[in-house]
């Protein structure tokens, strides 16, 4: 966004209208801005490289008027199989148990 950021939008959007669902979708790969994300009133974010996996689970939980962060050290950027297997994200059954998101 050229004249904002997306936590100031989020702001701007709450002040003006306080029930709408708010989901930021980022390239960024690091939680420190989960705290603020939180205090603007944003109701979940998913990661770009995540949003293959956690999108819809996001939507849904926002629809179920529910937040969406996925736990830091369980997202598919921090959790790798051994290289044996590639670069693979953990498998879905793991996702599917509700371990992750």
């Amino acid at each position: 966004m050229p004249e904002r950021n997306g936590l100031e939008a989020a702001r701007e959007i709450l002040r003006n209208l306080p029930q709408t669902k708010i989901l930021i979708l980022t390239i960024h790969d690091s939680d420190v801005l989960i705290p603020e994300m939180r205090q603007a009133g944003v109701h979940g974010y998913v990661r770009k490289h995540d949003s293959d996996r956690d999108l819809i689970s996001a939507i849904q939980a926002l629809v179920s008027n529910e937040t969406f962060y996925p736990p830091a050290s369980l997202t598919a950027s921090s959790l790798r199989l051994p290289s044996f297997y590639g670069e693979r994200a953990l498998p879905a059954s793991l996702n599917e148990s509700g371990m992750i998101g």
